[in-house]
């Protein structure tokens, strides 16, 4: 019972990202398009993937990644994902540089493309505040992290880092 349900994640989450791109691969719509854009895309729909897969690797709900395995492989599929969203959003600038001005002032036509905007801006947030929690060092305690080291004053109403 244990194998089948293993098979049966590995199986479920391989669909939920090779049907997708399977999709997008066999679209006609390719064919009026350059490889710029081709590749912006397809880096546009690996990044929904890895968005896909990272509160599971978090969460450790992928059998055969347990806790320290599974946070080794968050920590690189993060980085690997602020990398997609940054080749896609790159690759659509230089294929169409006003429909990128439009999405980033939220001006687009598309209905969808205010959540892309949104998605991006909370996916470079997200690897800052990682970033900063992996390398700050307040120096009074080794390997504390900015995001513990915060603290509100809710006397002064000010936040301060007692360092």
């Amino acid at each position: 019972m244990r194998w089948a349900r293993v098979t049966l994640i590995w199986a479920a989450l391989a669909a939920a990202i090779g049907v997708p791109i399977s999709a997008a691969a066999a679209s006609p719509l390719l064919e009026w398009r350059g490889p710029v854009y081709i590749l912006a895309g397809f880096a546009g729909i690996v990044a929904l993937a890895l968005v896909l897969v990272q509160p599971l690797l978090i969460g450790g709900y992928l059998p055969g990644l347990p806790g320290r395995i599974g946070r080794r492989a968050h920590l690189w599929i993060g980085g690997t994902l602020v990398v997609a969203v940054m080749i896609h959003v790159v690759g659509l600038w230089i294929t169409s540089p006003p429909d990128m001005i439009d999405a980033l002032l939220f001006a687009s036509p598309t209905p969808f493309s205010p959540f892309g905007v949104i998605a991006m801006w909370v996916i470079f947030a997200v690897a800052l505040l990682a970033a900063l929690r992996r390398g700050w060092d307040c120096g009074r305690k080794r390997g504390a992290s900015l995001i513990c080291r915060l603290r509100w004053s809710s006397s002064q109403g000010v936040w301060s880092m007692p360092c």
